[in-house]
């Protein structure tokens, strides 16, 4: 199997929420947000072990799991988002800041900023509301 440059970030469909309804296609950087986007709200995928078996991995951390975890708490799991982000070869350097807040309707709810270094320079990532999130993927994207 051939290796690519740590530059060579290859082209996706653009689907962050879901999959974009023209099948617009990302690139560079773009490519490798989108993915940090997709560790940050997925504890678990489907992969090759290595030997052409398939098993359950854990590759990411699913944010929602945070929605109700007292203030005191976040700054914990701000290395773990950390160390998930960094899972990916692509990115060097990874920065991330929990802030819990409270939602219109008074309910808890979480921001996050996060801030990663690739190769091909930096990119940022920010969830104002993690409800607002879940939401959305519930009820789906339109385009």
């Amino acid at each position: 199997m051939a290796v690519n440059e740590r530059t060579v970030y290859g082209r996706d469909l653009r689907c962050l929420f879901d999959a974009d309804p023209f099948f617009t296609a990302v690139e560079g950087i773009e490519v490798v947000r989108q993915h940090a986007f997709h560790r940050i709200t997925t504890d678990d995928i489907l992969g090759d072990d290595g030997t052409g078996s398939l098993v359950i991995r854990g590759w990411g951390f699913d944010v929602r799991r945070l929605l109700g975890v007292p203030a005191s708490k976040l700054p914990i799991y701000q290395p773990v988002l950390v160390e998930v982000l960094l899972r990916d070869e692509r990115v060097e350097t990874a920065d991330v800041k929990l802030e819990a807040t409270t939602n219109g309707n008074g309910t808890a709810d979480l921001a996050i900023e996060i801030d990663c270094t690739t190769a091909l320079g930096p990119f940022q990532l920010v969830l104002p509301s993690v409800q607002d999130l879940t939401a959305d993927l519930l009820e789906g994207q339109v385009g």
